[in-house]
């Protein structure tokens, strides 16, 4: 394929395409932002590193090698949500810069990671095709990540075609380079990219093109569409396939097909199709890439063991079809994977996760919770994790190594309000495994733990629950479980509703607790002006109560579990949790009670 072997699209098609994207919301963001501070700020240069040491949330991960991209009017689709974030945060994210490469730190890295972990991503945020020394240095990445005896996964529009000895390097490490193509895309920019995929396959590289899919209305992108998908079977390429995502309000959403597009589960204000073309295009999005995924081997579709190689894929993206007849998993946790992990000098946020800076990290670990401190980074940090937690109900900060002493969470959680004991309990606890304690005591078992609200049992629960992990389980699981309870509450009939509200429980001291205190006596659910608070431990209700409450709490916790997402607490992980709002709970350690997971806990009155 080449560009004139699809069928062009209409000049006023391509009028209206340009249109959208120069008229995306992160060029308003921009200006909103340049009239109301002055100029945008530059973007940080920093330092290439791999995995959760270097900060980064996932451990198949590398840093971008440009911090920064495409320019507000230009970004992809008109829908990039990086942009989004850093324009509106203030920052120049079309100012390019390329960020300093350090082999040796690198390697230092690689050597640091989990044996398990076969793979490595280039980046998140950016596209390293804008100049030669990127593509040279990506090259160098993809050939350090083949030493350590990984496989290297590139994803590029190839915005500019690479120097030959870029190409000869990649191919050399065998890394695959995802080429991103659209019926959106211009026919010259769409023929550079054909022409990339055709001399990298060439060059003994495993070339995958990469269809960012939708489900069109509009019958010429509906067409030119198909017309790529033909073109990738008919020459054999290993192909992958994006369900792409697109804002309502994005102007390119009226060429969708309105029966065939779908809310997403997590970015709930846009639509999308899920994957259109499995059986064509097998490769599914990195998020749904084990970590014992280690390529493919040829690039030649016919001569790939897919038997083989999908035994490496999770499958959390669910196809059109799956999700058009109901049967879709819109709660596996692949479709919550969307890190952000382009470090903004203080920090990076994507709706409920933060990554900080290591520069931040160590600013926070030198802060003293009863002093005021003159960071501009940490006070950024604390706006962040206060208007979050105030909108979500909880919020995930990535990148802060563990202390023994726990400085860092006792910092944090003094901006939340006062760190409190409860019944005689350590200020901090440490949830790790434990033989000899009753089932109450959630914090000692390596089983599931049912969503509930802390401290359920006391006249006054805690207003927040701040976790910092020090270990993972070493075979995994140990996910925290979060459910918003309002979302849940707000599902129920009104009579339910009423249950929860105006029925009296009484909450029993847990067995594990060597204290003579009186029971909790209050409601599931009350109203707090305009809030819902909740606290819920059904598992310690002991008085009897009326079947209308027992359905309604019956009803209300199955809400909540089917809403429930799941977050991965890696080394360095820290989740604060609004109590009053939300439900939180753990998946099983899949070691058992020899589970090393190990994180320490503080309550906020």
């Amino acid at each position: 394929m080449t560009a004139n072997v699809v069928s062009p699209v209409s000049p006023e098609t391509r009028r209206r395409i340009r249109a959208a994207i120069f008229g995306n919301p992160a060029v308003a963001l921009a200006k909103r932002t340049t009239q109301a501070g002055g100029p945008l700020h530059a973007m940080p240069i920093e330092t290439v590193g791999v995995g959760s040491r270097a900060g980064l949330p996932f451990e198949c991960l590398s840093t971008d090698l440009y911090s920064g991209c495409l320019p507000a009017g230009a970004i992809c689709y008109g829908n990039c949500q990086q942009a989004l974030m850093i324009f509106g945060r203030g920052y120049d994210f079309g100012d390019r810069k390329l960020n300093s490469f350090d082999p040796d730190r690198i390697r230092s890295d690689l050597a640091a990671l989990d044996p398990q972990q076969r793979w490595i991503r280039q980046g998140w945020s950016s596209d390293v095709s804008f100049g030669d020394e990127a593509w040279n240095r990506v090259a160098a990445l993809a050939s350090l990540v083949a030493e350590s005896g990984r496989h290297f996964v590139l994803l590029t529009k190839v915005f500019k075609a690479p120097p030959r000895e870029a190409l000869a390097g990649l191919a050399a490490a065998r890394a695959e380079v995802r080429v991103s193509i659209s019926a959106f895309d211009e026919d010259g920019p769409l023929t550079q990219r054909v022409k990339f995929l055709e001399a990298y396959r060439a060059a003994g590289g495993l070339a995958v093109p990469y269809l960012m899919s939708l489900e069109f209305a509009k019958p010429e992108l509906r067409t030119r569409q198909l017309e790529i998908l033909e073109w990738i079977t008919e020459n054999d390429y290993p192909g992958g396939e994006h369900p792409l995502r697109l804002e309502r309000t994005n102007a390119l959403s009226e060429w969708l097909d309105p029966d065939r597009a779908f809310a997403h589960p997590k970015f709930t204000s846009q639509t999308w199709a899920g994957r259109l073309y499995p059986m064509e295009l097998p490769l599914p999005a990195p998020p749904s890439l084990r970590p014992s995924y280690c390529g493919f081997g040829s690039g030649f579709a016919s001569q790939v063991d897919w038997e083989q190689v999908s035994r490496a894929f999770d499958h959390g993206e669910p196809t059109f079809r799956e999700i058009s007849n109901g049967t879709a998993d819109l709660s596996h946790p692949n479709l919550y994977r969307h890190g952000t992990i382009h470090l903004v000098p203080a920090h990076t946020s994507n709706t409920d996760e933060v990554t900080v800076a290591p520069e931040l990290a160590t600013a926070l670990s030198q802060a003293l919770p009863d002093q005021p401190s003159d960071s501009g980074m940490i006070a950024s940090l604390r706006r962040e994790i206060e208007t979050t937690v105030a909108r979500r109900g909880w919020i995930v900060v990535r990148g802060i190594p563990y202390d023994p002493d726990d400085r860092t969470l006792l910092l944090i959680g003094s901006w939340l309000g006062h760190p409190t004991r409860y019944l005689d309990q350590p200020l901090v606890r440490s949830l790790e495994p434990a033989p000899g304690f009753p089932e109450t005591a959630y914090y000692a078992g390596a089983g599931n733990v049912e969503l509930h609200t802390d401290k359920a049992f006391v006249e006054q629960p805690p207003h927040f629950v701040v976790m910092h992990c020090a270990r993972s389980d070493q075979r995994g699981g140990g996910d925290v479980l979060l459910s918003k309870a309002s979302h849940s509450f707000d599902r129920l009939p009104v009579q339910l509703q009423d249950a929860l509200r105006t029925t009296p429980v009484e909450v029993a001291i847990p067995a594990h607790i060597d204290r003579d205190a009186a029971p909790a006596h209050a409601f599931v659910a009350e109203s707090m002006g305009a809030q819902l608070r909740i606290r819920l431990r059904a598992d310690l209700l002991r008085k009897p109560s009326p079947d209308d409450f027992r359905e309604a709490l019956n009803q209300f916790c199955a809400l909540a579990r089917e809403s429930a997402e799941r977050v991965a607490l890696a080394p360095g992980t820290l989740l604060v949790i609004d109590n009053w709002a939300a439900l939180h709970g753990r998946t099983a350690l899949q070691s058992g009670m020899d589970s090393t997971r190990l994180c320490h806990r503080l309550l906020i009155a």
